[in-house]
């Protein structure tokens, strides 16, 4: 399981735990005290740290995103249109109310 080392205000942590939630991929978060363990390990003491399965720690988040394209993305952007008859796929444009936009 890999495993992710960073902090809440960290914008490079967020990215990294936002793209192994995108992708689904399993992964253990961990911040404040514990994470003394996996910056000692990485080439440089900086966060985000990504432990892989096989014991590696690598720190640089875009190589590490690259590395990680290689996992199926389950899911789509847009949602599939709705079965016929469905409320959702009535005559109302998808705003609340149903009524008729300014002109």
């Amino acid at each position: 399981m890999y495993k992710l080392t960073g902090a809440l205000g960290s914008p490079y942590s967020m990215k990294m735990r936002a793209v192994l939630r995108y992708r689904r991929i399993p992964h253990l978060w961990v911040h404040g005290a514990d994470s003394r363990d996996a910056l000692t390990k990485a080439k440089a003491p900086v966060i985000p740290v990504l432990e892989y399965p096989g014991g590696s720690f690598h720190n640089d988040s875009m190589p590490s995103i690259h590395d990680l394209a290689h996992f199926s993305i389950k899911r789509s952007r847009h949602r599939p249109a709705p079965p016929p008859g469905h409320p959702a796929g009535s005559s109302c444009g998808g705003r609340a109310g149903g009524g008729a936009g300014p002109d």
